[in-house]
């Protein structure tokens, strides 16, 4: 039979004339071209490119690459086309088990595809409303009937998903992760609006896992900062940084961030974000009309002396702020002149203009008054001070009749900041007397300078 001949069928058998043997008609073939317009319009609802099949020729060498090639390329549009409806409706013969296996030596083995349609013997669900049977079935036994209704095969891929009750959760989860092209045709429904529960990771998870954020990236940018921030607000060791549980903590929030070294951010994340407070803070400085400054001397746990300043200002918005602008080592004696020396040294240094300063707040020290003084700048007594002394000046007067009371404060405090069990009964006291549940306070008299 010539090739012309293959395009025509007999005539039905009813048809008793003798002249039909040599006549026929033409097969309509009506499935090829309506699957290429199904291929068209799959193309253009994946955003792939639309472009036609390639037939390998014996006669050109490349023809086979070209058509492996162009295949890989339209996979996604190629196995909706296949599964849609619609095609298997209008086709006179549908293979529904290919494979293709692309050799190792014509493409990379990074490429190397195996397709597999689903097996002839599977049978739909009977009464599935649900588009995604369209890629599902069921194994059948001798009578053609499901073999079991909670084991669905994939059509696709042919692996085998639980459903109990022949429920489309799994299907769903299934179809999503390993057959992204198919499940982007289903139609949007309440099933796809809420995110189904996924039992192993996307491929965007496991790409976080092996992929880490580059240093000039943003969200790099605002992790580091977020910990340096962390460690100059608390005053942590950089040592933290190297610290397995702490490490640990930042890679629960974000598996792509590396953290870089304590050096790191002691040569270069805490300065850089000192910098730019400190310019902000410049900033505000000079837009301020007036401010106060206050300043103290003050020793460390292992005594080493120390002299803070403290500005304070209305901003534009009449916002009061305080800003602490340094606290420097002060190893010298505490003379009038060094005092006057390193508060020259501060006013400078943040570039405040005398005429702004409206009067500079300390103690009753005579030697930080008269290094204020030198300075020809206005003094003002500390509030807080004066009031501390003077009620402890009161109290001296009625030392005979406060002692006492004093005493029996402190040794009833010891008795229960030595005992547990007082302290457990006491809590419980206070809440049969419903009295708020404070701890009780130990006083520590200091001696104050006059």
């Amino acid at each position: 039979m010539s090739s012309a001949e293959s395009e025509i069928e007999d005539a039905p058998s009813s048809y008793k004339s003798i002249v039909w043997q040599h006549f026929g008609f033409p097969v309509t073939r009506q499935d090829e071209g309506f699957a290429t317009a199904v291929l068209t319009e799959k193309q253009k609802m994946l955003e792939i490119a639309s472009l036609k099949l390639i037939i390998d020729v014996a006669t050109r060498w490349n023809s086979s690459m070209d058509m492996l090639e162009r295949y890989l390329v339209q996979h996604a549009a190629i196995t909706a086309t296949l599964l849609s409806t619609e095609v298997r409706k209008n086709a006179h013969q549908l293979d529904t088990q290919a494979y293709l296996t692309v050799p190792a030596t014509s493409v990379p083995s990074t490429v190397i595809c195996v397709i597999i349609m689903a097996s002839t013997n599977l049978v739909g669900k009977k009464g599935a409303n649900s588009p995604i049977w369209q890629y599902f079935g069921f194994r059948t036994n001798e009578r053609g009937q499901p073999r079991d209704t909670s084991e669905v095969v994939c059509r696709i891929c042919g692996q085998v998903i639980r459903a109990k009750d022949a429920q489309t959760t799994n299907l769903h989860d299934h179809l999503r992760v390993h057959h992204p092209a198919e499940y982007s045709s289903l139609p949007v429904s309440s099933s796809r609006t809420t995110e189904p529960r996924r039992n192993q990771p996307t491929v965007s998870e496991v790409f976080a896992k092996i992929t880490k954020y580059k240093r000039e990236r943003e969200r790099w940018k605002q992790c580091t900062d977020a910990v340096t921030r962390y460690l100059a607000k608390e005053m942590v060791s950089f040592n933290t940084v190297e610290k397995s549980t702490f490490k640990a903590m930042l890679q629960t929030f974000d598996k792509q961030y590396e953290l870089p070294g304590r050096k790191y951010f002691s040569k270069t994340a805490v300065p850089k974000m000192y910098n730019d407070i400190r310019a902000n803070i410049l900033a505000e400085l000079d837009d301020v009309e007036y401010l106060a400054l206050t300043t103290d001397m003050w020793s460390s746990c292992n005594m080493m002396p120390y002299m803070s300043v403290t500005a304070h200002y209305v901003s534009k918005e009449w916002t009061l702020k305080s800003k602490c602008l340094q606290t420097s080592f002060m190893p010298e004696s505490h003379t009038p002149d060094n005092l006057e020396e390193a508060l020259q040294e501060s006013i400078h240094e943040w570039k405040i203009e005398e005429k702004k300063i409206s009067c500079i707040t300390t103690d009753n020290g005579a030697n930080v008054i008269a290094a204020i003084r030198q300075l020809k700048l206005p003094w003002l007594s500390c509030f807080g001070h004066n009031l501390n002394i003077a009620i402890n000046n009161s109290l001296k007067k009625q030392q005979a009749s406060t002692d006492q009371a004093f005493g029996v404060c402190r040794a009833v405090n010891t008795a229960f900041s030595h005992s547990w069990w007082r302290r457990r009964e006491l809590s419980k006291a206070q809440e049969e007397l419903k009295l708020p549940q404070h701890s009780l306070i130990t006083v520590i008299f200091k001696t104050l300078r006059q």
